[in-house]
């Protein structure tokens, strides 16, 4: 029988603790049923492996839910895990959950939606900002220029106006 990815996610039993099982099951048979999800096992990898090696039929019961958080559930805090394994254990699990999928597909639809909106807002402002027309000389001019000359000056320089004013100033005789 195929075990299920949930369950996998634990360690099998070291070989005292698994030999500690099959005299279990040996002198007082099988308590609890396997439990299968799917036609994979989800929990009793162990006892199934010790059934197989006492010759005894195993019982199994169906489960119909989310393999992941039953996995976690049943044996999160029942294995002789370090810290860290736990926490490796736990985050696949839950990583894998069917609520923990609806919420990322949540989160992944939302933050596309407001993408979506936020390309919309910029595509007007950039059609906004196509309709505006500048015009050649959006500040009257306040004043007459007086030194005409200065703007001849300053083209034969490849300068400007006030480069040109500034010169004039600054030199004396």
């Amino acid at each position: 029988m195929e075990i299920h990815a949930a369950a996998n996610a634990f360690p099998m039993m070291d070989g005292n603790r698994f030999e500690e099982l099959l005299q279990d099951i040996s002198d007082h048979g099988l308590i609890e049923s396997i439990t299968v999800f799917d036609g994979q096992i989800l929990d009793g990898r162990n006892r199934f492996k010790a059934c197989e090696h006492l010759g005894i039929e195993p019982r199994y019961t169906s489960y119909d839910g989310d393999p992941w958080q039953y996995a976690w559930s049943k044996n999160g805090q029942r294995r002789d895990l370090i810290a860290e394994q736990r926490y490796l254990i736990w985050k696949f699990c839950n990583e894998n959950s069917a609520v923990f999928q609806a919420e990322k597909k949540r989160i992944t639809e939302e933050a596309n939606r407001k993408r979506s909106e936020t390309s919309k807002g910029n595509d007007r402002a950039a059609k906004n900002r196509e309709e505006k027309t500048v015009t050649a000389q959006s500040v009257p001019l306040l004043y007459e220029d007086k030194h005409p000359e200065r703007e001849s000056k300053a083209k034969a320089s490849h300068t400007n106006k006030g480069a040109t004013q500034r010169t004039e100033c600054s030199v004396t005789v």
